[in-house]
């Protein structure tokens, strides 16, 4: 169960998201002409002790998909990324709709018979050691009754001359009290010149179940995952909503809870928020005062058997997130960091205004 210290218990539902992310991992690594360095990175960090730079991983391809490499993926796509889509290169990213609620009950209250609507698509520009490779968009919908996400990411400019990334998601869920149950997540698309197909589906009484996963994982023997943790996990998605909520409504980003994505189990843990000032760099379309929370997550399950990377893919991950108020909307977020050891310096920031909001499918309804 997603849990915040000394405060409310935030659900969490066995929920699937096979990495988007890991797919940025390939396009990480891009290299000037000629097989040059990787370009600089200009990088704007703020959260100290957990960010440890690699130069090892800049000079060798990414290993296996992460679950933190999910999370970007996802981060960047909660938007068109969650939305089937063709091919995206040079298109613009997918539109998502459906209203959302971004109120959660606190503790002990029962969900209003009525809350307002609510809901946000944000594209963001990600840049990788200063390198504008991929574009990602993120869009959440929730209603009284329950929520949806989508999201969307592809390669840009001098990357997709060299690599074709397209993934969509998407994933869906409702409100069971004061938790957020996800109902299904899915996910297709092309990289590294396959096309891939993930189906995960998701229920109160038992555990994630994986409908559909092409092509089938290259580490077929892994170690199996403990029961009480795979039971109580979400999908990427369904916890990015449960922190949005989180902050939304109490105003913390005090939440800890485990991340399924089809192979591994992640532990995602977020602490804040501390006021700042967003850093006014990359173009961004936000500036001024904004909320930033800290987040770490490390792979606790799902290992390869044979691997003998063990340490480096149980590493802790950490990384940071802004937040600005949108009017009508609510706190979202406009700037995510990530310094990953196998990629560098990773940014994702807005740089254009919000968009129209157009999801592929609607929120959940409880026992749907």
């Amino acid at each position: 169960m997603w849990s915040n210290p000394g405060g409310n218990s935030l659900s969490t539902m066995p929920c699937r998201s096979l990495t988007l992310m890991s797919d940025i991992s390939d396009i990480m690594l891009v290299r000037q002409p000629g097989g040059g360095r990787p370009l600089g990175r200009g990088s704007s960090l703020q959260q100290e002790p957990f960010f440890s730079r690699t130069g090892s991983g800049l000079r060798r391809r990414c290993m296996k998909k992460t679950v933190i490499g999910t999370m970007l993926c996802t981060f960047l796509a909660a938007a068109p990324a969650w939305a089937a889509g063709g091919p995206v290169q040079g298109n613009p990213p997918n539109e998502i709709s459906a209203p959302v609620s971004t109120a959660l009950p606190a503790e002990g209250q029962q969900a209003p018979a009525k809350k307002a609507s609510s809901a946000f698509n944000l594209q963001y520009a990600i840049f990788v050691h200063g390198f504008h490779v991929l574009n990602g968009n993120v869009a959440y919908a929730f209603q009284p009754w329950g929520y949806a996400a989508q999201a969307h990411i592809y390669t840009v400019g001098l990357a997709s001359w060299f690599l074709t990334l397209d993934r969509t998601a998407r994933a869906k869920g409702y409100f069971a009290g004061t938790r957020m149950q996800p109902t299904q997540y899915e996910s297709q698309g092309l990289s590294r010149g396959k096309h891939w197909n993930v189906q995960l589906a998701f229920s109160e009484q038992a555990m994630p179940k994986v409908i559909v996963l092409t092509p089938k994982d290259k580490d077929e023997e892994r170690e199996p995952l403990p029961e009480r943790d795979l039971q109580k996990s979400v999908d990427l998605l369904t916890a990015f909503g449960i922190l949005l909520h989180k902050l939304n409504t109490e105003h913390s980003c005090n939440v800890t809870g485990v991340v399924f994505d089809g192979l591994r189990l992640t532990r995602i843990t977020s602490s804040g928020p501390v006021p700042t000032q967003l850093p006014d760099d990359h173009h961004t379309y936000f500036t001024g005062p904004a909320l930033r929370c800290g987040f770490v997550g490390q792979q606790i399950a799902g290992f390869p058997l044979h691997t003998k990377h063990r340490a480096r893919l149980a590493a802790p991950h950490p990384g940071n997130a802004w937040f600005q108020e949108l009017p009508g909307v609510g706190l979202v977020p406009v700037r995510i960091e990530l310094d990953y050891p196998k990629l560098g310096h990773v940014l994702m920031v807005v740089q254009v205004p919000p968009g129209k909001v157009k999801l592929t499918q609607e929120p959940a309804q409880p026992g749907n």
